[in-house]
C-alpha cells in the first residue's frame, strides 16, 4: 500500500495488474547513437501502453504497465506480441538495435522491485539462451531464473560436478561431440532428425547417448534422465556463456 501510496502521490495510479518492461540499447550497425534509438523509443511506448510511467537513460527504457484484469494484455502472450511488433517498428525506422525483457504480470505492488529484475533478467538470460530474438518474456525462461537463483545449492555444485565437468572433459580431450549432440536433441526431439542436422549416422547419436549415460550415470532416453541432463545442458550453458 506504501509503494500504492507513493505512486499516487506522484499522479500514478497502479491498475489491478502491472507489468516491467525494460528496453535496452545497442548502437546501430549505421552510427546512430544509443540515444537518439531510445528517444525514439521514449516516445513510442505510450502508443503502446497509456497508463506507464516511465525513466529513461542513454541505454535503457524502464515501463512500469499497468492495465486492469479484462483488459488485453492480462492475457498471456499478449504483452510480448506488443513488443515483438514495437521491436519491428524500431528496426524500421532506426539502424539502432534494441533488446527487451518482459516481467512476469503482477498483481501487487509489494513485488515491484522483483518485477523490474525479473525484466532485467529476461534480457540477461535471452541474450545468452536466444540472441537472434530480441524480446524476451520472463515467462520463457522460469528455469533459467530458478537455476541462477540456485547456484550456490549443493544440488547445483553436484551436477557441475557430475555431469557438465565430465562431459565437458570427454569433449575436451576426444572432440566427441557430446554437448553438441545433447544441444541439437534438446532443440528437435528427435533422434533422426538430430543425427541428420550433425551430419552423423543415427547409431553414431546413440554411442555418444550411452557414453553419457557411462559418464553421468542418467539416460538420455529415460524420462528422469532427460531432466537431469537437460539441467545440466541449461547450466552448462550458462557457464560457456559467462566464462566459468
Amino acid at each position: 500500500m506504501l509503494i500504492r501510496n507513493r505512486l499516487s502521490y506522484g499522479g500514478f495510479e497502479l491498475s489491478d495488474l502491472y507489468a516491467f518492461i525494460l528496453v535496452a540499447a545497442e548502437r546501430g550497425k549505421a552510427g546512430r547513437s544509443d540515444q537518439s534509438v531510445m528517444e525514439y523509443c521514449r516516445k513510442q511506448i505510450p502508443d503502446c501502453f497509456p497508463n506507464c510511467l516511465m525513466k529513461a537513460d542513454p541505454h535503457a527504457l524502464k515501463c512500469l504497465v499497468t492495465f486492469s484484469k479484462e483488459d488485453y494484455f492480462s492475457k498471456n502472450g499478449k504483452l510480448y506480441d506488443r513488443m515483438i511488433a514495437f521491436k519491428n517498428s524500431v528496426f524500421l525506422k532506426n539502424a539502432g538495435t534494441i533488446d527487451i525483457g518482459i516481467s512476469l504480470i503482477q498483481d501487487n505492488p509489494a513485488d515491484l522491485t522483483q518485477s523490474y529484475l525479473q525484466a532485467q533478467a529476461a534480457v540477461n538470460l535471452g541474450k545468452i539462451y536466444r540472441p537472434d530474438k530480441h524480446v524476451y518474456d520472463y515467462r520463457s525462461f522460469l528455469v533459467q531464473g530458478m537455476l541462477a537463483s540456485s547456484r550456490n545449492t549443493q544440488e547445483y555444485q553436484w551436477i557441475i560436478k557430475n555431469i557438465v565437468e565430465p562431459v565437458t572433459k570427454r569433449d575436451q580431450l576426444y572432440e566427441s561431440g557430446l554437448w553438441e549432440s545433447l544441444d541439437v536433441l534438446f532443440k528437435v526431439r528427435s533422434l533422426k532428425t538430430a543425427s541428420d542436422e550433425l551430419h552423423i549416422h543415427i547409431s553414431t547419436l546413440r554411442y555418444r547417448l550411452q557414453k553419457i549415460k557411462e559418464i553421468t550415470g542418467f539416460d538420455y532416453l529415460s524420462a528422469y534422465g532427460n531432466y537431469v541432463l537437460h539441467t545440466a545442458y541449461l547450466i552448462w550453458i550458462d557457464s560457456k556463456n559467462s566464462g566459468g
